[in-house]
């Protein structure tokens, strides 16, 4: 088991060895393990290791998910994320047959386009160093 932990996006603990760790929660109160004594102000605990770029990420308040920019279709402006501006775009173009907004190809921007793009709002592309290192 590897164990990382992180304050404001730098790493201050690093363990890679075999380990119990005893994870319990209630409405108040997360315990790992028995060797921490403090607050926390914000815990995520993610199934898989994150790699730099989204630890930073999210330690700058990113939210979503990190994608290969290939699979970022909803991103309308190239500015690397799916967000407000992106939306204004896609709304505009809402009713017509403009195929850079017809995400499920079916000849007309239309709901089934909106909910692609929902599902994509908030996320942002990856660098391709990571996104060769996730593939």
């Amino acid at each position: 088991m590897r164990l990382s932990l992180y304050a404001d996006g730098e790493r201050i603990l690093y363990r890679a060895q075999n380990m119990e760790t005893t994870i319990s929660a209630s409405a108040s109160e997360l315990t790992l393990g028995n060797q921490f004594q403090g607050v926390l102000d914000e815990v995520r605990i993610f199934d898989y290791a994150l790699h730099e770029d989204e630890v930073e990420h999210f330690a700058r308040g990113g939210s979503g998910q990190l994608v290969p920019g290939e699979d970022l279709r909803g991103d309308f402006n190239d500015d690397g994320s799916v967000g407000f501006g992106d939306f204004l775009l896609f709304a505009a173009a809402f009713g017509s047959k403009n195929s850079t907004f017809d995400l499920d190809d079916n000849g007309i921007v239309g709901f089934g386009d909106f909910v692609i793009f929902a599902v994509e709002f908030g996320n942002r592309k990856i660098s391709q160093k990571l996104s060769a290192h996730i593939g």
